[in-house]
């Protein structure tokens, strides 16, 4: 009986080993001892089957496990991160009122963190508001039309917009957007 399986999964393997019509079979480097070890080898044996199931389900549950770990311990860190960035940014709003600073990776990802602080500049009393842009390497278009919401929003106040510093990568971005002048860094 054991012999009969496993010559029909060779004989399977072999129908299916028949040129391909793409003209490339990716399997053709595998000899016919590969085919008997991919066919079942010496695992028909019923016991074999169920320790290796066994080894199998135990494996995935410490797999299982270890993954879960490393996710809360990602997640923790993760949160920890926010905290001391939300902690940086209440900080950097304490130290410099009137003073927007922008971060190195200005992007969407960042827009939540630094929306409420230009929030706060805009309802402030200084009449000059100064944008510190200097520090950018990477800004993304959400980013920029926020950045295009605030100064306008600042101007319609009556407030003026100062740029401390421009970084290139900005200028250039504004540039292809075409809103640089608007921005007031043209």
């Amino acid at each position: 009986m054991v012999e009969k399986k496993k010559a029909v999964r060779k004989k399977n393997i072999r129908k299916k080993s028949r040129p391909s019509k793409l003209g490339h079979d990716p399997l053709s480097w595998i000899d016919e001892k590969d085919i008997d070890d991919i066919a079942g080898g010496d695992n028909d044996n019923p016991e074999s089957i169920a320790e290796s199931k066994e080894e199998n389900t135990e494996s995935n549950h410490d797999e299982v496990d270890n993954l879960s770990v490393a996710m809360e311990n990602n997640v923790n860190d993760n949160t920890e991160k926010d905290i001391n960035k939300s902690e940086e940014m209440d900080e950097i709003h304490r130290e410099n009122l009137d003073m927007l600073d922008l971060t190195s990776h200005f992007g969407i990802s960042r827009v939540a963190d630094i929306y409420p602080q230009m929030q706060s500049l805009i309802s402030s009393s200084s009449e000059t508001l100064k944008i510190s842009g200097g520090d950018i390497e990477s800004v993304d278009t959400a980013a920029l039309q926020l950045l295009l919401a605030f100064v306008a929003e600042a101007e319609k106040n009556g407030k003026k917009i100062e740029w401390e510093s421009c970084s290139e990568k900005l200028r250039s971005s504004a540039s292809l957007l075409n809103i640089e002048k608007s921005l007031g860094i043209g």
